[in-house]
């Protein structure tokens, strides 16, 4: 999705402390001052202590550095017991701007089932396992295709037009587990509107 970028894999805030890691994210930083970081926040573990160290460093680096923040895991809340993708961005919003970075840009993901979409589409044979993570989260997508999309903290534009892709969904025109169910699918995973991002900002 992203042909002709190069994603450069630092490491995470459980490794901040080790200063060889540190090192060699703060190098990262330096070498490519233009380039987006995409910073991946932890939905079931908002707020640590690593996560606001390693986010002050990138502004002590570069105050002008773009970061794009992914709130990943959010289909392990429990929405049942008011976790929502909304309430979660909104906490991580606050996080952020008492870290300084205000209106932040903030993408509910899938990262997981992405992924497990992507091979199916590709026509990698899925294990057991992944087949019924994705015939779970599935099941939730057509209930309401633009969760994740409402919850969303990115530029209004991008929003509506993965929006109206998703609504195709929501008038059950589209066969089951089809090519455009899955590729809708992964739009509803927040892969898509991070790869546009990114575009965009790189």
């Amino acid at each position: 999705m992203l042909a002709g970028y190069t994603l450069i894999d630092t490491p995470g805030a459980n490794n901040s402390r080790d200063e060889r890691h540190k090192e060699r994210f703060i190098n990262a930083l330096k070498e490519y001052p233009k380039s987006p970081v995409i910073y991946v926040l932890n939905a079931t573990q908002l707020g640590t202590t690593d996560d606001a160290e390693i986010i002050q460093t990138i502004r002590e680096v570069n105050l002008k550095q773009s970061v794009i923040f992914v709130l990943n895991k959010v289909d392990a809340l429990d929405e049942k017991r008011g976790e929502t993708a909304k309430h979660y961005v909104a906490l991580a919003s606050k996080y952020l701007e008492g870290l300084g970075y205000k209106n932040a840009q903030i993408i509910p993901l899938m990262a997981q089932s992405a992924l497990i979409a992507k091979k199916s589409l590709n026509h990698v044979e899925l294990k057991r396992r992944e087949r019924n993570i994705l015939g779970a989260e599935l099941v939730r997508f057509r209930e309401n295709p633009i969760h994740f999309n409402s919850a969303a903290a990115i530029p209004r534009v991008l929003k509506k037009n993965v929006r109206r892709r998703l609504t195709k969904i929501s008038k059950g025109k589209i066969p089951a587990m089809s090519k455009t169910e899955l590729h809708a699918f992964v739009d509803y995973t927040g892969l898509s509107a991070l790869s546009t991002l990114i575009m965009d900002t790189a």
